[in-house]
């Protein structure tokens, strides 16, 4: 049986507009609470968009807080670019997608992927001699430094 990790809550809600009050909210936080290892990602969006009761962050409940990864955007109402969007993740959470997104976007481009797979050879014979002149070079030049 699989255990639940994460819930993803929303208040304001699109598209019926329901406002959790802060009563309710605190109900769902103590659940998570409760429970060790339950993240809750709080979509909070349309908190500018309500017109009866009052906007609760699911981050204003302090037993919670560093289980909390807040989705917000600016100018929600303007456009509805998904690049415009924000997250406040803690900071354990924000390093740790720091890390990750740094390895699935710093990639070698397209075109030199597609090089490499046209000249498989030709890339492999490149790639030996840029290791031997750059990296060997650098090499025995912290040996020769270190020695001194």
């Amino acid at each position: 049986m699989k255990k639940t990790r994460l819930i993803i809550f929303n208040s304001p809600s699109n598209p019926t507009g329901m406002v959790y009050d802060r009563k309710e909210m605190e109900k769902i936080a103590r659940v998570v609470e409760k429970h060790e290892g339950v993240f809750l990602i709080s979509d909070e969006i349309y908190e500018d968009i309500i017109f009866t009761g009052e906007h609760v962050s699911m981050a204003s409940f302090d037993f919670i807080l560093d289980r909390v990864i807040t989705v917000n955007e600016f100018q929600r109402i303007c456009n509805d670019r998904l690049e415009d969007r924000i997250y406040w993740p803690p900071l354990w959470i924000a390093r740790a997608c720091n890390k990750l997104q740094g390895q699935f976007t710093s990639g070698v481009c397209s075109i030199a992927q597609r090089g490499q797979h046209w000249q498989p050879f030709r890339a492999r014979e490149n790639r030996k001699k840029f290791i031997e002149s750059s990296f060997l070079r650098r090499r025995d030049l912290i040996c020769g430094l270190l020695k001194r």
